[in-house]
C-alpha cells in the first residue's frame, strides 16, 4: 500500500518511519519544501520516501485513505 503522510514534524516523521518498517510506500507532504529538502540532505529521510510540497489537485491517485472522511 501507499500512504500519504501530512506534515514533516515529529509525528509525521514517526508515521513515515512506521509505514516504511511495515513495508509500505510513503509520500510525505509538507508545505515547507526547504524543510523537506533539508531532511533529505541530512539523510533523515529514507530514499524510498517520495516528498511533495505542492497541494494535490486530485487525491484519487492510488493513495490509501482509509479512515479519512
Amino acid at each position: 500500500m501507499r500512504y500519504l503522510v501530512l506534515g514533516a514534524g515529529v509525528s509525521g516523521l514517526g508515521a513515515t518511519d512506521l509505514c516504511l518498517n511495515l513495508g509500505h510506500e510513503v509520500v510525505l507532504y509538507d508545505r515547507d519544501k526547504k524543510k523537506l529538502n533539508e531532511l533529505k540532505e541530512a539523510k533523515l529521510l529514507d530514499d524510498k520516501v517520495a516528498i511533495c510540497s505542492k497541494i494535490f489537485k486530485d487525491f484519487n491517485c492510488g493513495i490509501h485513505t482509509s479512515g479519512l472522511s
